[in-house]
């Protein structure tokens, strides 16, 4: 099979979720894995954002060969206790679901090179420019980013589950 040089694999990270275990792209393998950007403090976009994520998640309950996985663009606030906390309080990021923060250069450079999640593209950004994203990103089991979606708008909601549904066929 060729390889596509287009298609964009997933690097390697090590950062820790909400229970402060270690989560690296060796926990996506043989999965297919559902991930976007958000802070435990946005009141804005984020929370929809995540509402999707569990819509999602909800199609897909007791399937544990699909995984979610939502970085914190805010890992200086969003501490494992934080992430924890958020969980507790709005009911996101429950089993087989990680919430993830670390180093913030290790995150901006994955949420930049890898998933091009800056939404503002029309001006130069500093590294520590603030990253926010209202992106879903799809990906498949050999850790390829398969497809973008708008995680705020309802038709790409259902886009995303038909797709998840075509890659499990594909196995």
């Amino acid at each position: 099979e060729e390889e596509n040089p287009d298609i964009i694999k997933i690097p390697s990270f090590s950062l820790q979720n909400q229970a402060g275990q270690k989560v690296g792209q060796e926990k996506l393998k043989g999965k297919i894995t559902i991930s976007c950007f958000f802070y435990t403090k946005c009141s804005g976009i984020c929370p929809r954002v995540m509402q999707n994520m569990k819509k999602i998640k909800a199609e897909f309950e007791n399937d544990r060969e699909i995984y979610f996985l939502s970085f914190s663009v805010t890992p200086d606030i969003d501490t494992a206790e934080v992430l924890k906390k958020y969980i507790q309080f709005t009911g996101f990021g429950k089993v087989n679901w990680d919430l993830v923060t670390g180093d913030k250069t290790e995150i901006y450079k994955l949420a930049r090179n890898t998933f091009y999640a800056d939404t503002n593209t029309g001006e130069t950004k500093s590294k520590d420019d603030f990253i926010h994203s209202e992106q879903l990103y799809l990906i498949d089991s050999n850790l390829k980013l398969r497809a973008i979606y708008n995680g705020n708008i309802n038709g790409d909601i259902e886009r995303i589950i038909k797709d998840i549904r075509k890659l499990k066929k594909l196995g």
